[in-house]
């Protein structure tokens, strides 16, 4: 059994390090940001990060894995979506077969 963890929220990377696990993260200097956690046994390649730190991405085989965190501040949505509108669509290019979002 293979298990893969999306983090949203992360903060600090030495809590991150789990036995048989390779840690894959995106934290800004604010300390916040995305992480994917992936068993050694599945390794992954290809990361793409949003500079905003809201999103990771890696393939796995044909597998595109993409871990999208989108806060729920009403008072940042406008800085949210235009981040989301500049950013994303680079996360989801078709070179894969298959997607876990």
């Amino acid at each position: 059994m293979t298990w893969i963890l999306f983090l949203q929220e992360a903060t600090d990377p030495a809590v991150l390090n789990v036995t048989r696990y390779a840690t894959y993260l995106n934290i800004g200097t604010n300390m916040l940001g995305t992480a994917i956690l992936a068993m050694h046994e599945f390794p992954l390649t290809n990361f793409i990060t949003l500079p905003s730190r809201r999103a990771i991405a890696a393939d796995h085989d044909v597998i595109h894995l993409v871990n999208v965190h989108a806060t729920s501040v009403t008072a940042r949505r406008a800085d949210r979506e235009r981040s989301f509108n500049s950013e994303l669509p680079e996360l989801f290019y078709a070179a894969c077969l298959s997607m876990l979002i």
